[in-house]
C-alpha cells in the first residue's frame, strides 16, 4: 500500500514540476479577446497558485492551436471541458476529433492546461 502512495506523491510531483516548468517558460503575448471564443486562452502566470491537477478521459469534439475540448459523461449527462495548449503539450496517439482520448492537465485560477494528450484506442468486442 505505501507503494501506490508513494507513487501517486511522485506522479504528482513530476506534475507540478512539469508545470510550473511550462508556466516559467511562458512569455507575453498570451490571451485572447474578452468574450470572443476561439482566441488564445490565457494561460497561469505563477506555478505557485496550482489549485490541482488530475487527468479525463473522453471524446475530443475540437482541436486548435491554442486548445482542445472533451466530451464526457458527468452524473449521466453530456459535459464538455476545454483545456489550454502550449507548445509543450505532449501530444501521444492517435490524438483527432472524434476519436477516445485521455488529459492530464494542471489548474490554476480555474483555468486548465493540458500536460498530456493521449489517444486511447477502442476495445473491439469479440
Amino acid at each position: 500500500m505505501s507503494g501506490t502512495i508513494i507513487g501517486k506523491v511522485v506522479f504528482v510531483a513530476t506534475v507540478f514540476l512539469i508545470g510550473g516548468t511550462l508556466l516559467l517558460a511562458q512569455h507575453g503575448g498570451h490571451g485572447g479577446q474578452d468574450g470572443n471564443q476561439g482566441e488564445q486562452i490565457p494561460r497561469p502566470s505563477s506555478p505557485h497558485g496550482t489549485e490541482g491537477s488530475g487527468t479525463i478521459e473522453g471524446r475530443l469534439v475540437s482541436h486548435s492551436e491554442d486548445s482542445i475540448t472533451i466530451e464526457t459523461f458527468q452524473r449521466g449527462e453530456r459535459a464538455r471541458f476545454t483545456y489550454g495548449l502550449d507548445d509543450r503539450t505532449e501530444f501521444r496517439g492517435a490524438v483527432r476529433v472524434g476519436s477516445q482520448v485521455s488529459v492530464a492537465y494542471v489548474e490554476q485560477d480555474r483555468i486548465r492546461t493540458a500536460m498530456r494528450v493521449e489517444g486511447r484506442r477502442k476495445r473491439r468486442g469479440c
